[in-house]
């Protein structure tokens, strides 16, 4: 009995460790983050970093929004692409599937909704970009990139 609880107490405190470790290691990326912005956030004001359209790093012009602007429509397309997709898969699989077929689907949609996301973009880079440049685009254009 004595053992259990010391090793449970080992643990917990291993455990504690762990967590302030990782902590640290997030709290010291942002403050390394911070000080290397500084210069930047010292020239522009955080208004004109999030709303000017220039990128040009090397002349010291640092504009996010067209990146913000990409990222809410690439969000809001896979939204609309999504949404509809998965909710209606989800309504055939629990209320109109036969018996054998939700057997078969139901461990597939598992697996992908165990994914992370990063492993199907970089998925997309690796795989997915370069079959369209180098195979389907140049059916339709001279160049894409």
């Amino acid at each position: 009995m004595q053992f259990r609880l010391l090793k449970d107490k080992v643990l917990s405190k291993i455990m504690l460790l762990l967590t302030i470790l990782s902590v640290s290691v997030v709290v010291v990326i942002g403050i390394g983050l911070y000080y290397k912005s500084v210069p930047v956030l010292s020239n522009s004001s955080w208004w004109h970093l999030l709303t000017s359209r220039e990128w040009k790093p090397l002349k010291g012009l640092f504009g996010f929004f067209p990146f913000i602007m990409g990222t809410l429509w690439v969000t809001g397309i896979a939204i609309i692409i999504a949404l509809p997709l998965c909710l209606l898969s989800s309504f055939y699989i629990t209320e109109y599937a036969p018996h054998r077929v939700r057997k078969i689907l139901v461990p597939f949609v598992n697996l992908l909704s165990g994914i992370p996301p990063v492993i199907f973009g970089v998925w997309g880079v690796l795989f997915i970009i370069p079959l369209i440049q180098n195979h389907i685009a140049p059916h339709f254009v001279e160049f894409s990139t």
